[in-house]
C-alpha cells in the first residue's frame, strides 16, 4: 500500500511542478524588436536595443489641487498629467503640474522637490544586439508599458520635418505588453545613416589651404526666422582637405569660417567667410542634400579674399561709470536690414578694436561685409540695465564707413494698461524693495498676477529684450517700462487667465496687434484688451490609415495675413491617444496642422510651411465656441 502510494506522488510530481511553472510564466510577455532602414524592410545588425518598464503609470492622485482652481484651469492640469509620456518621473509631472497650477493662480512659483525626497523605483532595463536580420527578442516580460530604444554609431532617428538640429541618435517608441498573446507582441523601428561630405579649401589664387575649419551649417527657424547653425566642423590637413562624416540625412550649407578679427596678424586675415561654392552671402550658397548613407565628394570652396571694411566713429553719452568716467561700450551689433534673409548670430556680435577703446569713447569694428545694417551698442546704465545707441549704416563694396556717432541715453517710458472683461487685475502687496543705497522704501510695493511684457519683432532681439524687461504696476492696471530702446516690440500677457485671449492691442485708437509698436514714434499709451470668451478645439492626430498617433505636435496657425502675430499661434501635444486639447483661441480664420515632430518655431516661417500649406486643416474659430477636429499627420 505505501509502495503504490509513493508511485502515485511520484507520478504526480512532474504534474504538479508542470502546474506551478505554468502560473509562474502565466501573463509572461514577448517582444520582438526589428531595426530596419528607413523606407525599406532591411533589417539592420549590430544595433544596440534597450527596453525599459514596466514603469508606474502617472497617476492624478499624487497632486492635490488648490480649491481655487476653476473646472477649465483643472482641465489644463489634468492634460498635462494625463499626456506625461511612459517613463517620465512622477516627481518631475507632479512639479510640473504644481507650477502650471502657480500661473493659473497668479502665485509664486512653488520651490521644486528637494532631491532627498523619495524617488519613483527604478524601472528595470534589460539590452540586448540585433541579429543579422535586425531582430531581438526580449523574453519572460511582466505586464506594462515599456520604453524600446534604438542605438548605434553613424545612424539616427528619422529626420525631423525641415532641415533642423537635434536629429536623435537613438530612436524610441512606446508600447503595452499584457502578457496574453500567443505571439510576441513586434516593434519595428526605422533609422537611417549618416552621410558624409568632403572636398578642399583652397585660396583664391587656387592653393590648397590647411588649417581652415570647415562647418556644416543646418537652417534652423528662431521665432520663425531663417538661420544657420553649426552641426559639424573639421580642419583642413596638409592637403587643404577635409571630410564631415556622419551628418544626418538633410540640407546643409558648407562653410569655411576663417577667424574673427584680432590685434594680432594672421595669414587668415586676407580671406573671408565663404559658402559652397564660392560666396560670401550665405542666402547666395548652394545647400548640399545628404541622403541616408551617401558619400557625397567634391564639395570644393575657393576661398573669397576679404572684402570687408570698418567701421569706426565714436560714442557719445552722459552715462558715467563707477571711476566717474565716461561708462564704456559692453556690446556691438550689427543688425542686417534685410530682415527676411538667412542670418548667423554669431556673427553679429562685435568686439571693439579700437586702439583707444579702454580710455576712450572711440570705437572700430573689423571684418564688416558690405550691407546696409543697423549698428547698435550697449553700456550698463548705473542702475542694473543697460542704455543703447543706434545709427544706421551703410557699408560699401571696398570702402570704410568713418566718424559715426552713436549717442547712447536712456531709452524712453512706455505706459501700457491691461484692461480684463471679468474685473480687475488680482494683485498682492509685497514688502517694499531695498534700494541700491540700502535704505528701504515705505509703501509695499503691488504685484499682479497677471503681467505685460515687451518682446521685440527685430531681426536679432537679444539686445533688445534684455533691455526692457523691467515694469511697475499699479492697481488700476497700468504697466509702465522704463528705459526702452528704440526698436519694433509686441505686448505679450503672461500668464494669460484660463480660456482667455488678448483681443486687441491698439494706441491712439489704432490697433497695433499684429504689426507691433516702434518705440520713438508712439503716440500715446497703448491698451491691451483680454477677453475671456476663448474657444476651444478638441481633436486626434490620425495617420494615413486612420489610427490615432500619440505624442505628435499640433499647431494652429492664423491666416497668412496675420502670421506676423505670434499670440494668435497655439501648439499643444498629443496624448497617448492621439488627443489633443487647445483653448484661449482668438477669433478668426486659421489651418491645424500635425507633425511628429517639427523644429523649434519653424511654423512660424513662410520659407518652412510653403511645401506643407496645402495639408494643413482650415477651420474658422467663433468666439466662445467649442470645436472638434481630426488632423491628419504631415508625414
Amino acid at each position: 500500500m505505501i509502495q503504490k502510494a509513493l508511485l502515485a506522488v511520484g507520478l504526480c510530481l512532474p504534474l504538479l511542478f508542470t502546474s506551478i511553472l505554468a502560473r509562474t510564466q502565466e501573463n509572461r510577455g514577448r517582444l520582438d524588436v526589428q531595426i530596419v532602414r528607413l523606407g525599406t524592410s532591411e533589417g539592420i545588425a549590430g544595433v544596440t536595443v534597450t527596453l525599459q518598464g514596466p514603469f508606474s503609470p502617472t497617476s492624478s492622485s499624487l497632486f492635490t489641487p488648490n480649491p481655487a482652481l476653476t473646472p477649465e484651469m483643472r482641465e489644463q492640469i489634468d492634460i498635462l498629467i494625463n499626456s506625461a509620456p511612459p517613463g517620465i518621473s512622477n516627481i518631475l509631472v507632479i512639479d510640473a503640474a504644481r507650477r502650471l497650477e502657480a500661473q493659473l493662480l497668479g502665485l509664486p512659483a512653488p520651490a521644486p522637490t528637494p532631491p532627498g525626497a523619495a524617488a519613483d523605483p527604478p524601472s528595470p532595463q534589460l539590452n540586448g544586439m540585433t541579429d543579422s536580420s535586425g531582430h531581438y527578442l526580449f523574453a519572460n516580460l511582466a505586464p506594462g508599458r515599456y520604453r524600446v530604444r534604438a542605438q548605434r554609431e553613424g545612424f539616427f532617428g528619422p529626420p525631423p520635418l525641415g532641415n533642423a538640429i537635434g536629429f536623435p541618435p537613438t530612436v524610441t517608441t512606446t508600447l503595452a505588453i499584457d502578457g496574453s498573446q500567443e505571439k510576441p507582441a513586434e516593434v519595428h523601428l526605422a533609422i537611417v545613416q549618416g552621410g558624409t561630405v568632403s572636398g578642399r579649401i583652397r585660396s583664391p589664387e587656387g592653393q590648397p589651404l590647411s588649417g581652415i575649419p570647415v562647418y556644416a551649417y543646418q537652417i534652423i527657424y528662431p521665432n520663425g526666422r531663417v538661420a544657420l547653425s553649426s552641426v559639424n566642423s573639421k580642419m583642413t590637413d596638409d592637403r587643404g582637405e577635409y571630410r564631415l562624416f556622419w551628418l544626418p540625412p538633410g540640407e546643409y550649407v558648407i562653410g569655411a569660417m576663417t577667424r574673427r578679427f584680432s590685434t594680432v596678424p594672421s595669414p587668415q586675415d586676407s580671406y573671408a567667410r565663404t559658402f559652397y561654392p564660392g560666396t560670401i552671402d550665405g542666402n547666395a550658397a548652394t545647400r548640399v542634400k545628404i541622403a541616408d548613407g551617401s558619400d557625397l565628394p567634391g564639395v570644393d570652396i575657393s576661398l573669397r579674399a576679404d572684402a570687408s571694411a570698418k567701421i569706426s566713429g565714436r560714442i557719445v553719452t552722459s552715462l558715467v561709470g563707477a571711476n566717474g568716467q565716461p561708462a564704456l561700450a559692453a556690446s556691438f551689433f550689427l543688425l542686417p536690414l534685410d530682415s527676411g534673409g538667412l542670418f548667423d548670430a554669431a556673427t553679429m556680435n562685435f568686439q571693439n578694436m579700437s586702439p583707444n577703446r579702454n580710455n576712450s569713447q572711440q570705437f572700430e569694428l573689423r571684418g564688416v561685409l558690405p550691407g546696409s545694417y543697423d549698428l547698435l551698442m550697449t553700456i550698463p546704465d548705473g542702475n542694473g540695465s543697460q542704455a543703447m545707441g543706434r545709427a544706421r549704416v551703410q557699408v560699401p563694396n571696398g570702402g570704410n564707413v568713418e566718424d559715426v556717432t552713436l549717442n547712447v541715453q536712456p531709452g524712453p517710458q512706455v505706459k501700457a494698461h491691461l484692461v480684463l472683461d471679468t474685473g480687475t487685475i488680482p494683485y498682492s502687496l509685497n514688502p517694499p524693495a531695498t534700494t541700491r543705497g540700502g535704505a528701504t522704501a515705505n509703501a509695499p510695493v503691488p504685484t499682479p498676477s497677471i503681467r505685460l511684457t515687451l518682446r521685440s519683432l527685430e531681426v536679432y532681439p537679444a539686445p533688445f529684450e534684455a533691455a526692457a524687461t523691467q515694469s511697475t504696476f499699479d492697481p488700476s492696471g497700468n504697466f509702465v517700462f522704463s528705459n526702452v530702446p528704440e526698436g519694433r516690440y509686441f505686448l505679450a500677457v503672461t500668464p494669460l487667465p484660463a480660456n482667455s485671449y488678448i483681443a486687441d492691442v491698439q494706441m491712439g485708437g489704432r490697433s497695433v496687434f499684429d504689426n507691433g509698436f516702434v518705440v520713438d514714434s508712439l503716440t500715446g499709451n497703448l491698451e491691451v484688451r483680454v477677453s475671456s470668451k476663448g474657444a476651444r478645439i478638441q481633436g486626434t492626430v490620425q495617420d494615413s490609415s486612420q489610427k490615432p498617433v500619440p505624442y505628435s505636435r499640433v499647431v494652429l496657425i492664423p491666416e497668412p495675413s496675420r502670421r506676423q502675430n505670434q499670440s494668435l499661434y497655439k501648439v499643444a501635444v498629443s496624448d497617448s491617444k492621439g488627443s489633443f486639447n487647445m483653448t484661449g483661441i482668438a477669433p478668426g480664420e486659421y489651418k491645424l496642422f500635425a507633425w511628429q515632430s517639427v523644429p523649434g518655431t519653424a511654423y512660424m516661417s513662410t520659407e518652412f510651411m510653403t511645401p506643407y500649406e496645402a495639408k494643413g486643416q482650415a477651420i474658422r474659430i467663433m468666439e466662445g465656441t467649442a470645436t472638434t477636429a481630426v488632423v491628419k499627420l504631415i508625414q
